[in-house]
């Protein structure tokens, strides 16, 4: 899945937070990320997890706007 950042200079952030949740998290671009979740066991769930991870995220750092790109 892709994950697109409204500030590039978070992209960094993101990154390493998922990778500590055990995402594979790597950039594709200036402001955006291709995200998995390994352990998933469908592209629902990994949606879903990811849903929740962002939401976290977004709660740390409010003022960091990402969102998911189809």
């Amino acid at each position: 899945m892709k994950i697109r950042l409204d500030d590039p200079s978070s992209l960094e952030d993101l990154r390493d937070f998922l990778r500590r949740a055990g995402c594979a998290a790597d950039p594709i671009g200036p402001d955006t990320l291709e995200v998995t979740v390994p352990r998933a066991p469908s592209p629902e769930q990994e949606r879903r997890e990811l849903e929740i991870y962002l939401a976290v995220w977004r709660a740390r750092f409010p003022d960091a706007g990402a969102e998911f790109v189809d």
